[in-house]
C-alpha cells in the first residue's frame, strides 16, 4: 500500500496575505501621521491679524489692527490695490506699495524717520493700535498719483473715484500674505 502524502498548505496563504495587509496598513499611518503632524515639511505661517480700514480723499487713509499677532512694522509690507471699478485689469496692474516713512502712529511717529532710521516708538503694531497715512502724505506715499492740475484721473483721490472700491493688504517682507480688507473710497 502506497502512501499519499497530502500537503497542508491551506492556512499559510491567509495568514501572509494578513502579515502584508498589516504591513501596508501601518506604512499608511506612518504616512498620514507624518503629513498630520507636519514631519513631511510644511510651510511656515505668518503672522495671523484682522484688519480694518478706511480711506478718505480729504483724511488719508487709516489701518487698524483689530485682532491677532502683534506685529513688527519693519518686518511688513502694505499695499492698495484698486479693484476693477477703476477700469479693466485695474487690481492687477494698480497695485500701490505705500511708502514706509509716510504710515504713522496716532503718537506721530513714523515707522521710518528722517533718513531711513527707524522709530523704536513706531516698531510694534498691536491689536487695537491704528496706524495713518495723513493727507499732507499721500503723494509722498505712493497712494495718490499727481498731475499739474491736482489728482490723475486714475488716483484713487480724484473725485470720480469716490465710492470705488480699493484692497488694503498687509504682507510679511518674505510675500506672505497676512491680512486684506476691502475699503469703500469715501469724500
Amino acid at each position: 500500500m502506497a502512501h499519499i502524502k497530502h500537503r497542508n498548505d491551506e492556512a499559510v496563504s491567509p495568514v501572509v496575505g494578513v502579515m502584508l495587509m498589516l504591513v501596508v496598513t501601518l506604512i499608511i499611518a506612518a504616512v498620514v501621521s507624518g503629513f498630520a503632524g507636519g514631519l513631511a515639511g510644511g510651510t511656515d505661517k505668518g503672522p495671523q491679524v484682522s484688519l480694518d480700514g478706511s480711506f478718505s480723499q480729504s483724511a488719508g487713509l487709516v489701518m487698524t489692527h483689530t485682532g491677532g499677532d502683534n506685529l513688527l512694522t519693519t518686518d511688513l509690507q502694505v499695499m492698495l490695490r484698486k479693484s476693477d471699478e477703476f477700469g479693466s485689469a485695474q487690481s492687477a496692474i494698480s497695485t500701490v506699495v505705500v511708502n514706509k516713512s509716510t504710515i504713522r502712529t496716532v503718537n506721530e511717529d513714523y515707522w521710518v524717520g528722517e533718513n531711513g532710521v527707524l522709530d523704536a516708538d513706531a516698531l510694534s503694531w498691536q491689536p487695537g493700535d491704528s496706524m495713518f497715512v495723513d493727507y499732507d502724505d499721500l503723494e509722498d506715499s505712493g497712494i495718490a498719483e499727481m498731475g499739474w492740475w491736482g489728482p490723475s484721473a486714475t488716483s484713487i483721490t480724484h473725485p470720480d473715484q469716490i465710492g470705488k472700491t480699493i484692497t488694503l493688504e498687509l504682507y510679511t517682507r518674505d510675500g506672505k500674505m497676512i491680512a486684506s480688507t476691502d475699503i469703500v473710497v469715501q469724500p
